[in-house]
């Protein structure tokens, strides 16, 4: 019974390290606008093409990474009471491509079924009406728009693809980081993290059932909930991990007086005062790449620290909660430190 409650601890905090997919993407943020901006988003008649492929939607439901860690652990999932329309109209427009705003279209919710009823307004380029659920009946499938991850990176020493640890096959670590990768390409991801929180409790118990990850390919299989379920076959390059860490390239961390303390100026800040080691890389990569957090010490303290987020190809940068999973599985030369991907800074 310990350990598979230890098991289980490890699968929850693994859950928060795989699904920090508010990431910053390795290719540049200048892209062409290809998303559909006018046509039918009823069904289709006839010739009368619908823009709407996809009716099951995911919508933020406002839910904290912790509240929905813990509840995926135990196998639930979130209702979906604090779902706004613009909530609703962002899923349409991502599972799509379309560009509905609130001005094109009125939304009738019926929030404890999971049900919006969307009507194009008067004026708008699209015209017609339809029925769409949210966060009920998605498909893994339909979310994951890039299956491709590209390259990705891995501790030269985490066995890759997982081998059995006795008669046990341990996958966790290898899910952590690959997760992070697919939820750097595929960021939505962050508004389920309850799913991806039961995934790692369940591939902990049942890792075959769920999960197989091979050199160039994985296989991941949702468990059966009632938000998403489906399967998607991943590929990728993978590379030994060579991406800098946040101490080689800011080096800088007292960055003075800064004229204000939004993440976004102290980002800033942190580019200029660095600029020598980041200007190959640009300000816009930086404000895409780091994320500032304000946290108390254990002596009651202020503590002000940047780090690189999950999953992104140029900077090395986790979760913190990925490292009680990945450490476990790596020789005591790769075994990660909090300075690896932290930096405290100072300011006034």
């Amino acid at each position: 019974m310990k350990k598979l409650l230890s098991i289980l601890a490890s699968a929850s905090i693994m859950s928060t390290a795989a699904i920090n997919v508010v990431a910053c993407e390795s290719t540049p943020k200048t892209k062409t606008d290809n998303r559909i901006k006018e046509g039918n988003i009823g069904e289709t008649d006839g010739d009368d093409e619908s823009v709407i492929k996809v009716r099951n939607v995911l919508a933020d439901r406002h839910w904290s990474k912790t509240e929905m860690v813990t509840s995926g652990s135990l196998g639930l999932t979130k209702n979906s009471e604090k779902v706004t329309d613009q909530d609703v109209i962002d899923g349409i427009n991502y599972m799509n491509n379309t560009a509905l705003t609130i001005n094109d279209v009125e939304v009738e919710r019926d929030n404890e079924n999971n049900m919006a009823v969307v009507k194009a307004k008067e004026g708008s380029k699209f015209y017609g009406q339809n029925e769409f659920y949210f966060n009920k009946g998605v498909k893994f499938e339909d979310l994951i728009q890039a299956s491709n991850l590209g390259d990705i990176y891995m501790p030269a020493s985490l066995p890759f693809p997982p081998v059995k640890e006795g008669l046990r096959l341990n996958v966790l670590p290898q899910l952590t980081l690959l997760m992070e990768f697919v939820g750097d390409r595929n960021r939505p991801l962050e508004l389920v993290v309850d799913v991806i929180a039961l995934l790692s409790q369940r591939s902990a118990l049942a890792p075959n059932k769920f999960v197989k990850i091979e050199i160039d390919t994985a296989w991941v299989k949702l468990p059966d909930n009632k938000i998403m379920t489906g399967e998607v076959n991943f590929t990728y390059k993978k590379h030994d991990e060579v991406r800098p860490k946040i101490a080689d390239l800011i080096t800088n961390t007292d960055l003075g007086k800064i004229s204000g303390t939004s993440d976004e100026e102290i980002i800033k800040a942190v580019y200029k005062a660095n600029i020598k080691n980041l200007k190959k890389y640009g300000e816009e990569e930086m404000l895409d790449a780091l994320e500032v957090f304000h946290e108390k010490d254990k002596n009651g303290n202020e503590r002000n620290f940047i780090q690189f987020k999950a999953g992104n190809n140029n900077f090395l940068g986790h979760d913190t909660a990925s490292f009680s999973v990945i450490n476990g599985s790596l020789e005591s030369g790769e075994k990660f430190k909090e300075e690896d991907y932290q930096l405290d800074i100072k300011y006034s």
